[in-house]
């Protein structure tokens, strides 16, 4: 089997796009991909954490506030330049998707579109986006699109040191309640965070979650506590800049994926 076509099948298999996907005989536009990227994290966000009215299946999960709030990821992803950094742009556009899906229609309210869920969403939009842009880039600039290559390396490239971790599950299991939670976050991290999370949640007319000292799922996490998160993160990992965070990301999703087979 030749490269290109083993590169294919896996990438389409993933997100449903080739090296150089074609209309009508003619290359698609960068949008096709990032549109794809966007769809393919929004399953990863929102399956299994987000609810619907009673009747509907998981494809039908607020189909409007879905179309709109793609739309809009495809957008901020083209306008990130408009921001100051990465970081203004990140907590930008997830007050955005938290914005649209306000007045969605849930079965309750522990159900609803958190902060939580548009970090992984945008997260993972970027991973996705990185991951296809390093495949294009291993293979001949003739065999893939330049459309999306050339996007890729003005709008993101350059921010890849600046890149989140999609916080979920996997995630957390891995320096949460574990040996390594003291490698990540010591004692004094951990606390902070924990009343970070005890006061956002008082805040909100809420009973505070963390009476077993645990950190809440991913999926009810507010702004303040997200951020706070990230950035005992960065400062605890990513200091030396010996390790990029998606690379960091990537070996721990794996490694915690693994145990939980197991």
């Amino acid at each position: 089997m030749k490269k290109e076509t083993a590169i294919n099948f896996m990438l389409f298999s993933l997100m449903e796009v080739t090296l150089n996907d074609k209309e009508k005989g003619s290359p698609v536009g960068e949008d096709f991909y990032i549109k794809k990227a966007v769809l393919r994290a929004y399953r990863d966000a929102s399956s299994h954490v987000l609810s619907v009215k009673k009747g509907e299946d998981d494809k039908r999960k607020n189909p409007e506030k879905k179309k709109d709030a793609v739309e809009k990821l495809v957008q901020k992803l083209k306008e990130i330049d408009s921001q100051p950094d990465y970081k203004t742009w990140h907590n930008d556009v997830c007050g955005v998707l938290v914005k649209e899906y306000k007045d969605a229609d849930y079965k309750d309210d522990s159900r609803e579109f958190s902060y939580g869920i548009a970090q992984k969403w945008v997260n993972m939009t970027v991973k996705y986006l990185a991951v296809l842009y390093t495949v294009m880039a291993d293979m001949d600039r003739n065999q893939v699109n330049q459309k999306f290559m050339e996007f890729y390396e003005e709008k993101l490239q350059k921010h890849e040191g600046d890149f989140q971790i999609p916080v979920d599950g996997y995630i957390l299991e891995y320096i949460w309640g574990t040996k390594r939670e003291k490698e990540i976050f010591n004692k004094e991290d951990r606390k902070e965070l924990l009343e970070q999370q005890k006061k956002e949640e008082e805040e909100n007319g809420e009973t505070p979650q963390n009476a077993s000292g645990k950190i809440n799922a991913w999926s009810k996490w507010k702004e303040k506590f997200y951020q706070k998160f990230q950035e005992k993160l960065r400062n605890n990992l990513f200091q030396g800049g010996e390790e990029a965070p998606l690379d960091w990301e990537g070996r721990i999703w794996i490694e915690s994926a693994k145990k939980r087979k197991k």
